[in-house]
């Protein structure tokens, strides 16, 4: 292969791990889609919380199970 073109080549992957490097440093400086899942996140904020019911409907008609572990007596 040509030097040249050897050349061309590792400086155009040099630049990309460089733009993906600074896109990534970016996003985390901002807080925007960092995935960090906690309620006090900043990139939380501005987006309103889903409620989620405590219990289901289904879980409240179930029968509580015996707290030794066995069904019998």
């Amino acid at each position: 292969m040509e030097p040249v073109l050897q050349t061309i080549i590792v400086i155009t992957v040099i630049a990309a791990c460089a733009v993906y490097a600074i896109r990534l440093a970016l996003r985390s400086v901002t807080g925007r889609k960092t995935g960090c899942g906690c309620a006090e996140c900043p990139a939380l904020k501005d987006k309103p919380r889903a409620s989620s019911p405590a219990i289901s409907a289904a879980d409240a008609s179930a029968e509580p199970k015996p707290a030794s572990g066995h069904d019998g007596p």
